[in-house]
């Protein structure tokens, strides 16, 4: 069930991105949003135009992608129930759907549910839905079986990315 919110909301996202255009950009013309991290220690940088926040009843999702046009080099972040700022960790209290994944080329990792992701939420603009924040997680293939470590991850993100 996880799994499937989770392609849903990707596909909504894809949508959104490339429907929905918002003057979301600095007096330069440059975006306010980004998303970035190290994954294995390799530097990841989304594409700022992809990079946007999603408020649907008491859940927050962030999404970006490396490249506009690309399938592949996803995250989600997806926080539910979201309260505001404060830290979310994944866990296994089935009331609580915190998750932290990234798309690869060909594999997909996700936080296991043992406390191992986090996402701190520092500056959230409710009027404005512009949300702030840093996170982290080890993530696990159920396919490979094999894990990643996402570390340094820092967003600001928004309606409809840039």
């Amino acid at each position: 069930m996880k799994k499937l919110i989770l392609f849903i909301l990707l596909g909504i996202t894809s949508l959104t991105i490339s429907s929905c255009k918002k003057d979301d950009s600095t007096e330069d013309g440059t975006s306010q949003y980004y998303f970035r991290a190290k994954i294995d220690g390799q530097d990841y940088e989304a594409d700022p135009r992809t990079v946007q926040a999603i408020f649907l009843l008491n859940e927050a999702s962030i999404t970006a992608k490396k490249e506009l046009t690309s399938l592949n080099n996803i995250f989600a972040l997806s926080i539910n129930p979201f309260n505001g700022e404060g830290v979310y960790l994944t866990t296994d209290d089935s009331l609580v759907l915190h998750h932290l994944t990234y798309q690869g080329e060909n594999d997909r990792w996700t936080a296991t549910s043992d406390g191992q992701g986090i996402i701190e939420i520092t500056k959230y603009d409710e009027d404005k839905q512009i949300i702030e924040g840093t996170f982290s997680f080890v993530g696990y293939s159920d396919t490979t079986g094999t894990t990643i470590q996402v570390t340094d991850g820092e967003f600001k993100a928004g309606p409809g990315g840039n």
